[in-house]
C-alpha cells in the first residue's frame, strides 16, 4: 500500500508544507512505520513525521503512542464515538477529577470504591456528606455525614427517632410516625407518644388537661369500610378474646371473652340502637359461651354453660310460685346440679 495513503501535505496555515498523517486506522501506514518518528519522501524531499505530535486519530503503542483513542481539547462539534481497545481503559486527569456535562449514558455498570457515611461514594458537589455508599456489610444512605438508612442481608434499618421526631414519618407533616427504643416500638401522633409496644405489652398514653381518658374504639358496619351499610340487630360490634395454648394438637383454645352486641331496632338517629355486653367463660369440658350479660335496659342476666357450650338464662325471670309487687322481682340462682334459689330483688 503506498505511503500517500493516510497522509497529506499541509497547504495552508502556520504548518504549511508539513506532512500530516490524518489516520492510521485501516490505512496500512501503522504497519509500515515503526518507532516514534518516521520520514516520507515527496518529490525528492525527505520530510519528518513526528508521530506523537503530527498524528490525529489512534496512534498504536508500537509507534510510541498509547494505543487508545484521543482527541484535541477543542474536539469535534459533531457527535463522535471513541472506542478504547484496551480490556480495561481508564480515563484520568493528573491535575483534577473528571467533570461530565450534560446527560451521560452508560450501557455497563458504574463501579465505585467502598465509602462511608462521612465520605459517600456517590455524592453531590454542593453537599459532599450526603449520598450513597457501601461497606462490607451494608448499602447505606447518608445525610450530613451520618447513616440514615442501611440495607443489609438481614433487613432494612433506620435511625432510632423519638416521639417528637419519629424515625419514619409523613414527608410533609412529619408530626406522626414510628420510632424505636431498646425493646420498644412506638407510635407518635402530633409529636406525642400515643402507643408503645413492649414484649407482651401494649401501653396507650394520653395526657390532657381534661377528664377524658384514652379510648379504644371499634367500629362495625355491614357492607364495606369504604361504603358502609346499616348493621342488624344481634351484630357483634367488638370482641376481646383470650386464648391459651393447650398442646401441639389443639394449639390455642378460647378461654373467655367480652363481646359488645347490638340489640333492638336500628334507626338512623343519635342513639340509633340498644347495646348489650356479654362476658363469656368456659370450663375444662365445655366450650366458651355467655356467662353474664349486661342488657341495654340495665338487666343483668346469668347463663348456665351446658355441655354444648350454649348458655341458658338463669336470672331475670319471676319466680313461678308467686309474683312480687313492683318494683320487686325474683332473682333465680341455679347450681350445676340444677337446684335453684330465688331471691327478691329490686327491679
Amino acid at each position: 500500500m503506498p505511503l500517500s495513503t493516510g497522509i497529506r501535505i499541509q497547504d495552508e496555515g502556520t504548518d504549511q508544507g508539513k506532512v500530516k498523517v490524518i489516520n492510521f486506522v485501516g490505512s496500512g501506514v501503522a504497519a509500515a512505520i515503526s518507532g516514534a518518528t518516521a520520514t516520507v519522501t515527496v518529490s525528492g524531499v525527505t520530510l519528518p513525521i513526528v508521530l506523537t505530535t503530527d498524528v490525529s486519530g489512534i496512534l498504536p503503542a508500537a509507534n510510541g503512542g498509547t494505543g487508545i483513542a484521543y482527541f484535541t481539547a477543542a474536539g469535534p462539534s459533531a457527535v463522535r464515538v471513541y472506542t478504547f481497545p484496551d480490556a480495561a481503559a481508564t480515563i484520568a486527569r493528573t491535575d483534577a477529577g473528571q467533570t461530565f456535562a450534560g446527560n451521560q449514558t452508560f450501557s455497563g455498570r458504574i463501579l465505585g470504591a467502598l465509602g462511608s457515611a462521612v465520605a459517600p461514594t456517590y455524592s453531590f458537589t454542593d453537599n459532599a456528606t450526603a449520598g450513597m455508599f457501601a461497606s462490607s456489610t451494608i448499602v447505606g444512605v447518608s445525610v450530613d455525614g451520618a447513616t440514615r438508612l442501611a440495607i443489609a442481608n438481614t433487613g432494612i434499618y433506620t435511625v432510632q427517632g423519638n416521639a417528637t421526631t419519629p424515625a419514619i414519618a409523613d414527608q410533609f407533616f412529619a408530626d406522626s410516625g414510628l420510632y424505636f427504643e431498646t425493646g420498644v416500638l412506638g407510635f407518635s401522633v402530633l409529636n406525642v407518644e400515643n402507643i408503645r409496644l413492649h414484649p407482651g405489652l401494649l401501653r396507650a398514653a394520653k395526657g390532657s388537661a381534661d377528664a377524658t381518658g384514652y379510648a379504644i374504639t371499634c367500629r362495625k358496619s355491614r357492607g364495606t369500610v369504604a361504603s358502609p351499610t346499616v348493621i342488624t340487630t344481634g351484630d357483634d360490634l367488638a370482641t376481646i378474646n383470650g386464648y391459651g395454648y393447650v398442646g401441639a394438637t389443639n394449639t390455642y383454645q378460647l378461654g373467655g371473652y367480652i363481646r359488645l352486641d347490638s340489640s333492638g331496632t336500628v334507626t338512623d338517629a343519635a342513639n340509633g340502637f340498644a347495646k348489650d355486653i356479654f362476658f363469656g367463660t368456659n370450663t375444662a369440658t365445655n366450650a366458651s359461651s355467655d356467662s353474664v350479660g349486661i342488657m341495654a335496659d340495665g338487666t343483668i342476666k346469668l347463663f348456665k354453660n351446658d355441655s354444648t357450650g350454649a348458655g341458658t338464662p338463669l336470672l331475670g325471670t319471676n319466680c313461678p310460685a308467686s309474683t312480687l309487687t313492683a318494683p320487686y322481682t325474683w332473682m333465680k340462682f341455679t347450681s350445676n346440679d340444677g337446684s335453684a334459689v330465688y331471691v327478691p330483688a329490686w327491679k
